[in-house]
């Protein structure tokens, strides 16, 4: 697989329901165009594109559905060139675990999640973990309510100066240790909605914050 550089569906191909690692370590493939899978029975999504690594373009087509899908767990993980991603047709409503979805996409520039359905996702842990190229995220919709881990979850983001948290549910969190490590360029951040009282670590949760100058407790 690793000498593969492009790979076109364009008729329509039927997607299994376990399509976990479907593309994984396919380091050299450069273009993706899935104009043609259908993937209305998929559950299963994760590493999916994991270890893409030289990838600069995902194209979905219309029958690219996640209506299913309950894993998007390492989905992009490590895509390191990926400059950006449309996710504008995700359905994301059934979806239980997003752990490193995003994890160490560092060409990302943008990405617009702010219509994920998050309202049945426990995992969020390294979901954004060293997302280093990317400036701004919106994040300020994200239903946490069944959340129980945002360990790493956004892990040297070196460049955002902005992280609306200001409504999350974290009410059934159980850790957030290095959740904003590493964020050298947030400036403020929102804490006065978090409820930790099961939080068990929140070890270096702020680390290497070194622009933090507000920071807004309950």
């Amino acid at each position: 697989v690793d000498k593969i550089k492009k790979v076109v569906v364009k008729e329509r191909v039927i997607a299994p329901p376990i399509s976990q690692s479907l593309f994984l370590n396919c380091y050299n493939l450069t273009d993706i165009d899935l104009s043609g899978l259908d993937t209305s029975n998929v559950a299963d999504m994760s590493n999916m594109f994991s270890q893409c690594r030289a990838l600069k373009t995902i194209k979905f087509g219309s029958n690219f559905n996640t209506a299913k899908v309950v894993n998007m767990s390492r989905m992009f993980a490590d895509c390191l060139a990926l400059p950006s991603i449309d996710l504008s047709k995700f359905n994301t409503a059934k979806v239980t675990n997003m752990q490193s979805m995003f994890s160490s996409c560092q060409a990302l520039k943008s990405i617009d999640v702010s219509k994920f359905n998050t309202a049945n996702v426990t995992d969020m842990s390294y979901m954004f973990m060293r997302c280093s190229a990317l400036d701004s995220l919106n994040v300020s919709n994200f239903n946490t309510a069944k959340v129980v881990t945002m360990r790493s979850m956004f892990y040297d983001c070196q460049l955002i100066r902005t992280l609306d948290v200001s409504k999350f549910n974290t009410a059934n969190v159980t850790t957030m240790a290095a959740m904003f490590s590493g964020c050298s360029a947030l400036a403020s951040v929102d804490f006065s909605n978090f409820d930790t009282r099961k939080v068990t670590s929140t070890s270096n949760m702020l680390a290497n914050c070194t622009s933090l100058k507000t920071m807004k407790l309950g």
